[in-house]
């Protein structure tokens, strides 16, 4: 007897989950909570004056932002081009010191890639339960969910008067971009590591043969985001908040088995290091000029 009823209907896929909403919430208050103290909008006579003692560093940063705080979209965008080409162009400016981090920091990661398939082994990938959930949360944070937590930091900056704010979210694009968008995927081709996924081992090479594993392109995205949230954030648990979810996603990749440890390992140092060189650069393009008393004037470009 044929049945007369419908076949059962999937429901649309959603492009995410909708228990995200936590995650880009919090990241949302991180990114609200990573512009300087600096950054906030100093008293009427110091800003009138804007004049600071220069005897320090965090003396210039507070005296540039209380300075030229109008917003200027040119400046802005000079900036992220100038910060990511510094980002992009940094190993012709490296002495020994840098140039010998560069076998040390393989070593590493190939001794972590020996137990890398142990580690792959022992991954539990339960897609049940609130562990499933919660790592399904976090992962787009790596990548398409970041851009407008970019945007909004951002923005917030120009909503709130807050040009140290403004100038994170710029340095967060910067670090994306030069990070994610072209060391990685770079890299990416020409070691041409099999995923997990693939069941090859984890040591199966092919160089410019198509296999992208090495190093996590979600956690590369993470990590340059979450480091420059960190490095101008102030209080502990924005920072702590920061990692924490960049480290989330560097889980997420090994429980869809898409990366192995050293995988993500690879990926978070490339992100950690080209974000807080942009934070430096960012910073370095605040200066100060002499001026009468022993003060002076902090002058941002």
């Amino acid at each position: 007897r044929r049945s007369t009823s419908a076949p059962p209907t999937m429901p649309p896929r959603r492009l995410l989950h909708p228990r995200a909403r936590a995650a880009y919430l919090l990241a949302a208050t991180l990114a609200l909570g990573a512009g300087p103290a600096a950054a906030q909008r100093p008293p009427a006579d110091t800003a009138t004056a804007g004049v600071a003692r220069a005897d320090t560093a965090a003396a210039r940063l507070a005296a540039a932002e209380a300075g030229p705080a109008r917003f200027a979209p040119g400046r802005d965008v000079s900036l992220g081009f100038a910060a990511t080409a510094h980002a992009l162009t940094a190993p012709a400016r490296w002495g020994a010191r840098e140039w010998l981090a560069i076998p040390t920091a393989t070593a590493g990661l190939a001794a972590l890639s020996l137990a890398d398939a142990r580690v792959d082994h022992f991954v539990d990938r339960d897609r049940r339960g609130f562990k499933n959930t919660l790592l399904n949360t976090i992962e787009p944070l790596g990548a398409e969910a970041s851009i407008p937590i970019v945007v909004a930091t951002y923005v917030a900056g120009i909503a709130l008067d807050r040009p140290g704010l403004r100038r994170t979210g710029v340095e967060a694009a910067a670090s994306s971009v030069a990070a994610a968008g072209v060391i990685t995927p770079l890299l990416k081709k020409a070691v041409g590591r099999a995923r997990p996924r693939q069941h090859l081992g984890s040591h199966h090479f092919d160089p410019f043969g198509g296999d992208v594993s090495f190093p996590s392109g979600h956690t590369t995205q993470a990590f340059a985001i979450a480091s420059v949230f960190a490095a101008e954030a102030h209080p502990l648990w924005a920072r702590i908040a920061a990692y924490g979810l960049a480290s989330g996603v560097g889980v997420a990749r090994m429980y869809h088995g898409a990366h192995f440890a050293s995988d993500v390992a690879g990926g978070a140092l490339i992100g950690t290091l080209v974000g807080r060189g942009v934070v430096r650069f960012g910073r370095s393009r605040v200066r100060v000029a002499p001026a009468a008393g022993g003060a002076g004037v902090a002058i941002a470009f």
